[in-house]
């Protein structure tokens, strides 16, 4: 129900807000070319206490432009963990779990380098724990719900961008910060 109302809020804002506040009109304009593409990908690595992790993960997004300042569409992500740790018995174990997440966006222009970012995120993860001779996996789900902003530069129309998001919906069954830093690309934002 929390997912078809931000839905609902997001389509509504819009189509009604004024055009006048939205920027220019995009009339006319061809489908395609109202499209633009990002996102972000994700290389890490960490170890201590007889645990090593290295995770790779992806993040693409698209924006339909509903104005030359505001636009939403869908953002997608897939973060893989492979975990290797020293169990309690001794042994050595290992565990390739997938987080991942699908949600909306919607960014206002609010100059042409900085923006406004509001993102829902139905996201399912995983939480590894030793046990005496395995890991095991949990996994939990949550509703995130981010707003923020960011930073978008380059030449022409490949930019490069730094979002800064603070989840408002945090899950208490979460060890993750609710601030959230992202680093990625567009084409034609």
């Amino acid at each position: 129900m929390k997912r078809l109302i931000i839905v609902t809020i997001v389509c509504v804002t819009a189509i009604f807000t004024n055009h006048q506040a939205l920027g220019q009109s995009l009339d006319g304009l061809p489908f395609k070319e109202r499209l633009w593409y990002g996102g972000g990908f994700v290389v890490g690595f960490s170890g201590g206490n007889g645990i090593s992790i290295f995770q790779l993960g992806l993040s693409p997004m698209v924006g339909y432009k509903f104005s030359e300042r505001f636009s939403a569409g869908p953002r997608a992500s897939a973060l893989v963990n492979f975990t290797w740790a020293d169990t309690f018995s001794g042994s050595r174990s290992s565990a390739q779990p997938i987080n991942w997440g699908i949600g909306a966006f919607s960014r206002y222009k609010i100059t042409p380098v900085i923006f406004a970012h509001v993102e829902y995120e139905y996201a399912d993860q995983a939480l590894i724990l030793q046990s005496f001779d395995e890991l095991i996996i949990n996994r939990f789900t949550n509703d995130n719900i981010y707003i923020g902003g960011g930073y978008s530069s380059g030449v022409g129309t490949s930019k490069f961008e730094v979002v800064a998001l603070y989840n408002i919906n945090q899950s208490i069954q979460s060890f993750d910060s609710p601030f959230t830093f992202r680093f990625g690309f567009t084409q034609n934002f």
